[in-house]
């Protein structure tokens, strides 16, 4: 590897894992929204529509973050190091 630099492969491995919780994260959240627009999950627990609305979950939030700041931590290691 003459033409990247350790820092760079660090970028790159950051940006690839920020990455990959992105996508991890957004699979999940595909996945409850498919359970919640099912019909017979509608309206399990009661007749109110306020119910049905899933909460924000800590998991998530902590989730989107992470994968957030290692994308734009690799991005940002991957071009300090270029010289």
């Amino acid at each position: 590897m003459d033409f990247l630099s350790s820092g760079q492969v660090w970028g790159i491995f950051l940006f690839i894992a920020g990455a990959g919780v992105l996508n991890w994260c957004s699979w999940w959240e595909r996945k409850q929204d498919e359970w919640k627009k099912d019909p017979r999950n509608k309206y399990r627990k009661s007749r109110r529509k306020t119910d049905f609305a899933l909460p924000t979950t800590l998991r998530g939030t902590l989730m989107t973050v992470s994968g957030s700041l290692l994308s734009f931590a690799g991005i940002t290691i991957f071009f300090l190091r270029i010289f």
